[in-house]
């Protein structure tokens, strides 16, 4: 066995316990279930095996080491580290995702209404000149 092999197959119990099977932990599901198995199997990678973020990422399908990073935070803020530093990674990049949302979606009424008000004016002058 390779060194990788070695280490999936000390996941296999993670992995079972969540009712998944490895291969969905390696693929690009994105379920809920498979989504906290994946993160739990990678923080296990990670604490028990002394691997990089870069190693791990590489374990599990040639992912980014921030996705590595994002996961493993996750599962630190649901067992209640929060004073990790890398739960506080995860934290920040929630609080961005949400911030974009909440920009957007300004940017978004405010291109709504720009539009209705140029229709409404439009509208008005050919109503006008009638």
């Amino acid at each position: 066995q390779t060194p990788r092999q070695k280490i999936l197959a000390e996941l296999e119990p993670i992995a079972a316990s969540y009712g998944v099977k490895m291969r969905d932990i390696l693929r690009d599901c994105r379920t809920d279930v498979v989504v906290k198995a994946r993160r739990d199997c990678m923080h296990f990678v990670w604490s028990k095996n002394s691997k990089t973020l870069s190693e791990v990422a590489r374990i599990f399908g040639n992912r980014d080491h921030t996705s590595v990073q994002y996961a493993i935070g996750c599962h630190l803020n649901s067992i209640g580290a929060h004073d990790h530093p890398l739960a506080g990674f995860a934290q920040r990049k929630q609080a961005r995702q949400l911030e974009y949302a909440r920009a957007n979606k300004a940017r978004v009424a405010a291109r709504r209404n720009y539009v209705r008000n140029t229709v409404d004016n439009n509208y008005n002058q050919q109503g006008a000149s009638l």
